[in-house]
């Protein structure tokens, strides 16, 4: 996704996105208060769809990150307890 008219940087649309993608789904988001999207079930969605298709490519890189280091399973783990 790239930046689109009327927000002044890319993550600030990103971040309307994910916000309103959520609240279609009955969520709420706040860097307080991710809520849904640091569940382990959420992540591992993410996990199926960077599998099964093109979509995602940096979150792609990321995970190849964690799974490089070792971290996969760990930083699923991490984030559950930090609640």
């Amino acid at each position: 996704m790239g930046k689109y008219p009327g927000y002044v940087t890319r993550a600030s649309f990103h971040l309307a996105y994910l916000k309103a993608m959520l609240i279609e789904r009955s969520h709420r988001y706040t860097k307080q208060r991710p809520g849904v999207v640091i569940e382990p079930s959420y992540v591992e969605a993410l996990r199926a769809r960077c599998a099964r298709t093109e979509h995602l490519p940096s979150f792609r890189h990321l995970l190849a990150a964690f799974e490089a280091a070792g971290d996969a399973g760990r930083v699923m783990t991490r984030t559950r307890a930090a609640r």
